[in-house]
């Protein structure tokens, strides 16, 4: 398993990838929800 490096002091890459990914997805979903109204 190669994503379970981890660096001292710091959150792990494969953590701030994830958030990355769900603040995206979350402004998509928020911006589909807007244009429906």
């Amino acid at each position: 398993m190669f994503n379970v490096i981890r660096y001292p002091g710091n959150p792990t890459k494969q953590e701030g990838k994830r958030r990355e990914l769900t603040e995206k997805m979350e402004s998509i979903s928020y911006l589909k929800e807007e244009r429906k109204k």
